[in-house]
């Protein structure tokens, strides 16, 4: 048996996956009772090969046979997240989890990584619901990290009500005033806009050279049709940072204003920023976290 298999490891890397197969056939006739190490040898090399639909279904087949194999598990995890079956992912996680298996740090960025995958998809079916009930069903521990509740409070953009939103970011950004959050405050709306503003401008007093806390009050004041400040805020987030959206912000003020000059001169400068790599807006590290009540989060 182990000649065949060391057969078939030998005609896969001479690319005769016709003959690694027969090997591996011939390796289970000859010993029946390997068929658990023929099947993991069969999905390694499957796996190898790119071939992840048929290592995925053989190792489906072995955990049914046999459940509970790390060994298995951890390549079903490999899999399933190459086929984007992030369900699926989630689920091996928890047990993978609840046996110790993985360390934590790696199993919470591969947690973190399953449900944003889950998180994207289920605003994409233009249901809030789904999203809300995908936000809901997250572990608490796992929601206390900045970057599910950026990818969450970025799906939620693109459906109209933020309300909730406005109040999950204000009571963490209050004692932790993580730049990326504080830029997506700017986007959404609460029911209060005065109140919304009132409290940017107290953590814009804390914060007075933080980029993002001027882009984001320079966002609430133009939204209050306070012009004047806006302009102010946007120009002053360009002078600590220059970014495409504060560029953007401040082409579409001048706009409204009628100012085509400034506005066309400001849209360019955006446009030529946004163009370079380092000018992509990304989500916060998975490594941070929000110590805070279980009610702030939910």
């Amino acid at each position: 048996m182990i000649n065949y298999i060391g057969a078939a490891r030998a005609a896969q890397k001479q690319g005769a996956i016709d003959r690694r197969d027969s090997y591996l056939r011939q390796a289970y006739s000859e010993d029946q009772g390997s068929e658990y190490a023929v099947g993991v040898t069969r999905a390694e090399l499957q796996l190898n090969q790119d071939q992840t639909e048929q290592a995925y279904a053989t190792l489906r087949h072995i955990d049914a046979d046999k459940p509970g194999q790390n060994l298995v598990k951890l390549m079903l995890l490999e899999a399933s997240s190459e086929l984007n079956d992030w369900e699926q992912s989630i689920s091996i996680l928890q047990e993978l989890e609840n046996k110790g298996t993985l360390p934590l740090e790696k199993l919470r960025a591969r947690q973190l990584q399953g449900y944003a995958h889950i998180l994207s998809k289920a605003s994409e079916s233009g249901n809030v619901g789904d999203l809300k009930e995908v936000w809901h069903s997250i572990p608490k521990k796992l929601k206390r990290e900045f970057y599910l509740l950026e990818v969450y409070v970025q799906a939620r953009l693109k459906f109209p009500d933020t309300s909730d939103c406005e109040v999950m970011l204000r009571r963490v950004i209050k004692n932790h005033p993580d730049p990326a959050l504080i830029r997506l405050y700017g986007l959404v709306q609460g029911e209060n806009p005065a109140k919304q503003l009132l409290f940017m401008e107290r953590l814009l007093k804390q914060q007075p050279t933080d980029s993002s806390a001027h882009l984001t009050a320079g966002r609430l004041y133009k939204r209050a049709e306070l012009w004047g400040n806006a302009r102010s805020c946007l120009e002053k987030s360009l002078q600590i940072e220059p970014t495409s959206e504060a560029y953007y912000e401040l082409a579409t003020l001048f706009d409204s204003q009628g100012d085509s000059e400034n506005a066309n001169l400001y849209f360019k400068k955006g446009l030529v920023l946004a163009a370079k790599p380092s000018s992509v807006i990304k989500l916060g590290g998975v490594s941070n976290s929000i110590p805070l009540p279980d009610s702030h989060i939910d």
